[in-house]
C-alpha cells in the first residue's frame, strides 16, 4: 500500500505542474495548496477503499465493477447507467460530473444497503465517500 502511495503521491505532483503548467511565474504556495488538497482527497480515498471488503476489489484502490449486474446481466462495463447488484451492495450512476483526486469524472456510487459507501470513476478506482 505505501509503494502505491508513493506512486500516487509521484503522479500527484506530475499532474499539478502538468495542469499549471511550470514556469518561473508559478508560486509556490499555490502549488504547494494544490498538492495538500491532491494528498488530503487520496488519504480520504484510501482510507474509504481500506474500508470496502476485499471480495468487492481487485486491487487496494479498485471495485471489480465486473461482479456487478442489472437484472439482464449486463455490468457496469458494458452499459452506462442503471442500477447493478452485488448481494447487498449495489452501483448507480453519479450524474454529478464532480472530479475525483485523480482527476478523472466520478462515475458510479457505491451503495450498501441504500446508503453510499464510495464514489468510482468508470474504471472503479475509489475517488472518496
Amino acid at each position: 500500500m505505501k509503494k502505491t502511495l508513493l506512486k500516487l503521491s509521484a503522479a500527484a505532483i506530475a499532474f499539478t505542474f502538468v495542469l499549471g503548467g511550470f514556469n518561473a511565474a508559478t508560486t509556490p504556495k499555490a502549488s504547494a495548496t494544490v498538492l495538500a488538497l491532491i494528498l488530503y482527497e487520496m488519504q480520504a480515498a484510501e482510507k474509504v477503499a481500506d474500508s470496502l471488503p476485499k471480495d468487492l476489489k481487485k486491487d487496494d484502490w479498485t471495485v471489480d465493477l465486473g461482479k456487478f449486474k442489472d437484472k439482464y446481466g449486463n455490468t457496469p462495463l458494458t452499459k452506462n447507467a442503471g442500477e447493478f447488484k452485488y448481494g447487498k451492495w449495489s452501483v448507480e450512476k453519479d450524474t454529478a460530473g464532480h472530479i475525483g483526486w485523480n482527476g478523472n469524472p466520478k462515475k458510479w456510487k457505491l451503495k450498501k444497503d441504500g446508503k453510499r459507501k464510495a464514489s468510482l470513476d468508470k474504471d472503479g478506482v475509489v475517488l472518496g465517500e
